[in-house]
Order: structure tokens, then C-alpha cells, then sequence
């Protein structure tokens, strides 16, 4: 899930706050009618300054009935903006006092065609609408234009008894008479925008430690509603420990009208498939929850790219894998994810990054944003790191910050600069490249002394690193750490040590935000969709009807399909995908999924010491190309024109697994990833020295 994303360039220019914000307050009055057919507004908006001319955006498919305090014409002179965005009037406002009160009203279904951030619910069977959500995008208040003001708000919502109405900020009131609802939602903090919905939803919520925990839901689920509101509670706590005061006074889990997940300030707007899906609970959930302390409290200054996601990311997703003791696996798949999709050709800055649902803009927004701040966590060390985000918190609680505070921070805790750590990974596109060579070890004295070189093969200039090596001694369970300061492209390194080295491992755990080698990992299906070119290849003695489902999903992807007898050798320019159990290629690569312990026959495979039969399973097996590593060969064995058509839609969202295995009811029963075979960044200095290195226990952030 991702946060929120769709006002429009023109309207995040005007409500991202910057440095010396004035806050406009409206009181708000709106009214829904039976059916969502008509809502009706008053917007009591107190200004900077009263007599003063302003412009304001409002859609265009409200009606202005009456101002108070002023006078509204249309305007084209865009004193703010070059462009206007679709559906959105520009008006030209003459304050005549501090106040000004406009009424306004509209048809929803107008008001909702062709209009983003404006989404109507439909039940089923149903040609009466019974929910709407309403966002700043759809500038269904007005959005004034004076100084990057900023905004807060009093809001009474009527509506229909049965229904309810959501935002952002405290639930003031809740009063049912003569068949309406009247609720009275208030943020006096400054905010980005205001946020709108209103359905028919079943309540839930419970007040713990001054927070409100809430769940809205599109149907009375008791069980579902206490497991959000206890995870709710323990979230907060958890990041109220690890940050500081939570900063809105309730957190609502929302059950959207459709499949979403959105995060705004102070809830989540979650899709009805997606909010019951047990893994949401321990993944998405403490992100968007996490996302008021980092977008929605301290806000983004997108002028210099957006650090939330990264920081998100970090102390969410990647620290409950830290906590299972998945740590080093977590950064390793960030690492693949970048070798896998990011070129020169797509590579970007962090500075760079607003936001993105492409696999490469995840890849630099999200991944590199992660490892940015856990290499800042190993230069500080825990302590200081945690230090360092309550002060970036404190600071700039409900105001905007830019990659360039975070640093002037983190650089006051750690105590010296941190400008050429800050502008090589967040103004600078790319990556190093790491190989190790000349590893010697000699006799020194009483003790040993093993040196080496380490190179950087990335074009450009070195990168300043603090590299991570493991030296395993002999006598030693456990291999020891050290760390080399390199600033050049090759720099040689020595250390004396008390017994004799074994092996030693460069970065074993993955720490150093870099370009992986094809050695250190293993194949999986983002290699083949991260590719510059694929081709799928069909087996010729498939039936008409599979032959007919694999060229379909072809189309969809937009690929070229070539036959198994159109080819004698697997390509070597690009991933490859074989298709069907018959595919007369895959005794090309069986050896290869030989090396990870799995047995191909023409009509069954052993994964897993597990056997599957063509007929019972689909499969989906990745793995190098014997000739041409740096290619993917995937092979897709399905036997069924359904099947193919099922998965052929879902695989993508399985990018990161080496192995798949779907049964006859299209349930995921295996999935995995191979282990990485060698790594260049490995030398065994005696025989028997391989395998995986013992390496010393990490603290997590938060045990």
C-alpha cells in the first residue's frame, strides 16, 4: 500500500506548508442528502488579513449561492499558477473582512464525473449511492491561495441517521435527532488539506493513554474491528516509545468503497479485501500508522524529494523483519529489487523521488530511502539514531522538512558533519559497485595479518564508504567485524589478528547500500520483469487450447512470443520465459535447478522433498541462464488455459520468489527464494572454509 497521492502538481504546490506558514481556519458546514445526491457547504474561512485580494480554487461543478464579507468573481489572472488544474475554477476573492462565508452546492454525481479524488460508492444492485470520499485534490472546499498557507478546521457533517462521517482530527460531537446525523470533526494543528467521507459505516473505537483507537467498517465485524483497534494501540505505543507524542488525538481504520490503501492524516482508507488479509495487520497497517509521525505531522518539502517514504519504510517494514531476526534478509531483497529494475537509463536521485507505483521508483523512493537511514543508524550507533529522529521530530512537528534539516539534525547529535555522507546518497543517481581482491594472510609476529584490496567498479567518482568485513579466525564460533574506511576506487587493507583467518566475507549482511554482483543473487522473477527485453517461448506440442492461453497472456503483457522449435539454444541478450511442461528448452536449464536441489522430469518435479504432478500443480521455477547468468529463465508449467489466465495477472505481484507453487483451488501452497550460491565478495582462504559465515548477534532498534 502507498500513501495518498492524488492531488494534482498544482494544488501540492499550495498545500505543502513551507517555513513561516500562516494557518487559514475554516468552519465548515456541510450537509449530504439522502442518496449522496446533493451536498451542501458553508465555509466560514478566517484569513491572514482582512481587505486583502486573494484567489481561491474551487471544482467547478459547485454553484456559489451566496459570500459573506467579501466578493467572488471568476478570474483569469492566475496570479499563483501556470496551470489550472481540469475540473477546477480559479476565483478571485475581494475580502472585505478578516471572515469571509461563501455557501455552495452541487449535484455529487456532477460533482464526481471525471473528477479525481472524488469516489462515489455504489451497493450492489443499487443505483442510489451510499458513501462518498472527498480529497483536497478535488478542491471541494476553497483552497486559497496567500503565502503556502496552511490549514485548519471545524467541521459539522449531516447526514443521514445511519450513516457517519470521517476526517481527519478529534470527534467533537455525535447527535442523532429527526433522522440526521450531526458529527463535528476538529484539527486545530496546521494541516496539508482537508479530508471528507461520509457513508454508511458501523462504529467502533476504545480510548487508551489519551488516544482514541477507531474502525469504521462497511459491516458489523466485531471480531475484526477489536483485533485493528488493539493493534492500533499497540502501535502507537510502540512508536511513541521509539519517537515521541503521537501527534493527532485518534487514529481510524476506514473500510474503503473500493480495493485501497491510502493513509491520510490521523486514518487509513483501506479496500474491503485488503483490510482482512492477515499480513496487512503486520505490514501496511503499522506503515500508514507510522506515517503520522512522517508525512502527516513532520511534512514533506517535495522540493528536494520525498525522505517519508524512506523513513517509513525503515522503521515499519524493515523493522518487524529486523525484530524476527530477518533483518540482513530484508535489505538484501531492497538491494535486489534496485540491481533488478534501476538502469542508468531509469535511475533517478533520491532528491529526485515524490512518489511512484513503478518497481524502479519503489526501488530508489522506498529501498534506497531504507538504506540511506540505516546507514545513518550504523554511523550514529542506536542510541544516538534514536536521539537523533525524537529531535527531527520535536523540531518540526507540524511544519515541513527537506533532506537538508534532516541532516543538519542528525550532524548536531552525531557531532560532526554529515554534508558528504547526505549529498552522495541523495543528489547522487547510481550505486557502487564492490569486488575484493589479492586476499593474502601471513604469519605477523605471534599473531596473523591478512590483507587485501578492495575496488569500487562503478563508473564515476568512489563513493565514501564504511565497509563491513567479516574475518573468521580459527578457534572463533563467531567471525569478528571490522571496518574499512574507503574514499578511493581501489584502497588496500591490513589488519593484524590474533589467530590464524579462515575466510573472510565483505558486507555479509548487506549493509552498504550498493549494486549487487549476479553471484550474490539468487534468481527470481524480478530479474526477468526487470529486464530490458524478454520473450516468452511456447511449447509447440502443447494442446491448441494452452497454445491459445499462453499467446493471450502474451498480448497482455505486450511480448513477443516465438515456439520452442522457432529456437535451438536458450537467447543470450535477454530474460526468457519457457512456457508449458512440454517446452523442449527446458533441458537447457535443468541443471540449474539442479544446483538448488530440485528434480525436473517431463511430467513431475520434486521441490522441497515435495513431488507435483502436471495436472495437479502450476509451478513457476526461476533461474540463471547456464550460458548468460546475468539473464533470467523462467519456466511456467501449467496445464490448464485457466490457470494460465489467472496467473498470468499475478504474477508480477510475486516478484521477488525464486518459486512458485499454485494448487487446483489457484491457493499459493510454496513459495520461495533460492539461496545465493557463491558470492565474489566471499574468499576462502582454506579448503572447507565455505558455506555461510557465523556472524555476531544484532540489537534490534526496538527489541
Amino acid at each position: 500500500m502507498s500513501r495518498l497521492i492524488t492531488l494534482s502538481g498544482v494544488l501540492v504546490a499550495l498545500l505543502v506548508p513551507l517555513a513561516g506558514y500562516a494557518t487559514q481556519h475554516h468552519e465548515l458546514e456541510v450537509s449530504v442528502e439522502t442518496g449522496v445526491r446533493q451536498i451542501h457547504v458553508v465555509d466560514a474561512i478566517k484569513l491572514p488579513v482582512s481587505g486583502d485580494n486573494y484567489e481561491f480554487l474551487l471544482n467547478q461543478s459547485f454553484t456559489i449561492d451566496r459570500v459573506e464579507g467579501g466578493k467572488v468573481t471568476a478570474s483569469d489572472a492566475v496570479l499563483r499558477y501556470k496551470d489550472i488544474p481540469p475540473g477546477i475554477t480559479l476565483y478571485r476573492l475581494e475580502a472585505e473582512q478578516q471572515t469571509v462565508t461563501l455557501h455552495y452546492h452541487a449535484d455529487i454525481n456532477q460533482l464526481v464525473k471525471d473528477k479525481a479524488g472524488v469516489v462515489l460508492a455504489y451497493p450492489e444492485g443499487e443505483r442510489t449511492a451510499d458513501g462518498v470520499f472527498l480529497d483536497p485534490g478535488a478542491a471541494w472546499y476553497p483552497i486559497v491561495a496567500s503565502s503556502d498557507d496552511v490549514v485548519s478546521f471545524n467541521m459539522q457533517v449531516s447526514m443521514p441517521e445511519q450513516w457517519a462521517a470521517i476526517s481527519q482530527g478529534a470527534l467533537h460531537s455525535d447527535v442523532t435527532e429527526g433522522g440526521r446525523k450531526r458529527m463535528v470533526w476538529q484539527e486545530l494543528q496546521p494541516q496539508q488539506g482537508i479530508f471528507l467521507i461520509v457513508g454508511r459505516y458501523v462504529a467502533y473505537a476504545e480510548t487508551t493513554h489519551g488516544h482514541q483507537s477507531q474502525v469504521f467498517l462497511r459491516q458489523s465485524d466485531d471480531a475484526l474491528a477489536n483485533d485493528y483497534l488493539g493493534l492500533t494501540r499497540d502501535y502507537i505505543a510502540l512508536y511513541e516509545t521509539l519517537i515521541g507524542h503521537y501527534p493527532y488525538s485518534k487514529f481510524a481504520l476506514v473500510e474503503s468503497f473500493w480495493e485501497s490503501g491510502f493513509g491520510m492524516p490521523s486514518f487509513t482508507f483501506i479496500g474491503p479485501t485488503v483490510i482482512r488479509l492477515p499480513f496487512i495487520r503486520t505490514t501496511s497497517y503499522p506503515h500508514e500508522i507510522l506515517h503520522n509521525w512522517w508525512g502527516n505531522s513532520v511534512y514533506v518539502d517535495y522540493s528536494s524529494g520525498n525522505w517519508s517514504e524512506g523513513l517509513t519504510s525503515y522503521l515499519a517494514d524493515y523493522l518487524f523483519d529486523e525484530q524476527k531476526g530477518n533483518g540482513a534478509n530484508h535489505r538484501r531483497e531492497v538491494l535486489q529489487k534496485y540491481t533488478d529494475f534501476v538502469r542508468s537509463d531509469n535511475d533517478f536521485a533520491l532528491a529526485q523521488f515524490t512518489s511512484s507505483h513503478e518497481a524502479q521508483g519503489q526501488a530508489v523512493g522506498y529501498g534506497k530511502g531504507q538504506m540511506l537511514f540505516h546507514m545513518l543508524r550504523l554511523k550514529l550507533g542506536n542510541e544516538k539514531f534514536v536521539e537523533a529522529l525524537r529531535l527531527f521530530y520535536q523540531q518540526y512537528r507540524f511544519k515541513s522538512a527537506n533532506y537538508v534539516d534532516i541532516e543538519r539534525v542528525f550532524s548536531q547529535v552525531y557531532g560532526q558533519s554529515l554534508t558528504s555522507f547526505f549529498k552522495q546518497w541523495v543528489w547522487r543517481t547510481g550505486a557502487p559497485e564492490l569486488a575484493v581482491a589479492e586476499v593474502v594472510r601471513k604469519q605477523h609476529g605471534a599473531g596473523w595479518r591478512i590483507e587485501g584490496v578492495f575496488k569500487q567498479q562503478q563508473l564515476g567518482a568512489p563513493y565514501q564508504l564504511d565497509v563491513p568485513l567479516a574475518i573468521t579466525l580459527e578457534g572463533e564460533a563467531t567471525a569478528r567485524y571490522f571496518t574499512v574506511n574507503m574514499t578511493e576506487k581501489q584502497q588496500r587493507f591490513a589488519f593484524d589478528i590474533p589467530a590464524k583467518p579462515l575466510r573472510i566475507d565483505v558486507d555479509p549482511e548487506f549493509d552498504l547500500f550498493r549494486r549487487l554482483s549476479i553471484e550474490e543473487t539468487p534468481p527470481a522473477l524480478s530479474q526477468s520483469f526487470g529486464a530490458e527485453r524478454m520473450l516468452l517461448v511456447l511449447a509447440e506440442r502443447a494442446s491448441p487450447e494452452l497454445k491459445q492461453a499462453w499467446r493471450q497472456m502474451a498480448k497482455s503483457w505486450g511480448l513477443e512470443i516465438l515456439s520452442d522449435s522457432d529456437l535451438k539454444q536458450l537467447p543470450s541478450d535477454r530474460a526468457v520465459w519457457l512456457l508449458g511442461w512440454e517446452n523442449s528448452l527446458l533441458d537447457q536449464v535443468r541443471p540449474s535447478f539442479g544446483d538448488y536441489g530440485v528434480t525436473v522430469t517431463p511430467l513431475r518435479v520434486t521441490l522441497a522433498g515435495q513431488e507435483h504432478q502436471a495436472g495437479n500443480d502450476t509451478l513457476v521455477l526461476v533461474a540463471h541462464n547456464p550460458d548468460h547468468p546475468q539473464h533470467a529463465v523462467v519456466w511456467f508449467a501449467a496445464t490448464a488455459p485457466a490457470a494460465i489466465a489467472r496467473y498470468g495477472q499475478r504474477l508480477p505481484h510475486y516478484r521477488k520468489y525464486s518459486y512458485l507453487v499454485f494448487d487446483r483451488q489457484h491457493s499459493n501452497i510454496i513459495k520461495g527464494q533460492w539461496p545465493p550460491l557463491s558470492s565474489p565478495l566471499s574468499v576462502a582462504l582454506e579448503s572447507g572454509a565455505i558455506g555461510t559465515p557465523v556472524l555476531p548477534p544484532r540489537q534490534p532498534l526496538v527489541p
